[in-house]
């Protein structure tokens, strides 16, 4: 009998939907009994078939103010990415500019190398399968917006990848700190445009596919910057494929 999706269970239920004589067992023997490292809780023995599929909910925001140094954020100290052992996802984040000032002074930047899921993904090589939106794109809008090859450029209302340099709008953005991004490329949001269109315009960015690992928690990590009088927020998701 297959245990239950919510609600209490007993040792004695678990021992035998794992087929263990002895329902005085500890969860670190009924793991190994189930091919698992030891679990954080009785909720591993319950899988994770229930997170659907599709954008999750906002694992992650933060309001920004500018800031004239490269910061890191660390996934695994900020979410818990516990359940989605064993999916395959992309990593998505969206931008939203700020709504007062100078628009074109809103720049968000993400430096050379995203560590995800087992691995990293390095801008400076490569490029695959990583996605931008090129219109003004709500946090709401993500099943409906359309998605684009991320390309080196400078254009306005996307993510572009850069070298070298801040990006060339006056007043926002910082040069690579290679100590922190690993290289000189990154990825940017380009808020330039009429301020009318820019203030609060909304930018999607999403990684490749990848399968998590089923006995520890993915990896998420990347460096950022934010820099001129009008940064906004950014919001960390995931895109559950399967």
């Amino acid at each position: 009998m297959a245990l239950p999706n919510s609600g209490p269970i007993s040792g004695s239920q678990i021992a035998s939907e794992l087929s263990v004589s002895s329902t005085n067992i500890s969860l670190g023997g009924m793991a190994d009994t189930a091919s698992f490292s030891a679990p954080d809780a009785y909720s591993d023995f319950y899988g994770y078939s229930n997170i659907p599929l599709g954008l999750t909910s906002a694992l992650y925001t933060q309001n920004l103010s500018t800031s004239n140094s490269w910061d890191i954020f660390q996934g695994d100290n900020e979410i818990n990415l516990t359940p989605y052992r064993g999916k395959t996802a992309r990593l998505v984040i969206h931008y939203t500019n700020g709504t007062s000032g100078t628009s074109y002074q809103g720049d968000f930047q993400i430096g050379s190398v995203v560590y995800f899921g087992t691995g990293s993904f390095n801008f400076q090589y490569s490029l695959t399968n990583w996605e931008t939106t090129r219109t003004n794109s709500s946090t709401s809008s993500y099943a409906s917006s359309t998605f684009y090859t991320l390309a080196d450029g400078t254009t306005s209302q996307r993510w572009n990848r850069r070298n070298t340099n801040a990006p060339p709008s006056g007043g926002t953005g910082l040069t690579p700190d290679t100590t922190v991004t690993n290289s000189q490329y990154y990825a940017y949001t380009e808020t330039s445009g009429a301020s009318s269109t820019m203030l609060g315009f909304g930018f999607w960015l999403r990684s490749p596919q990848v399968v998590f690992p089923t006995n520890e928690d993915p990896s998420l990590e990347f460096a950022f910057a934010h820099y001129g009088s009008n940064v906004g927020s950014f919001r960390v998701y995931l895109d559950i494929i399967a």
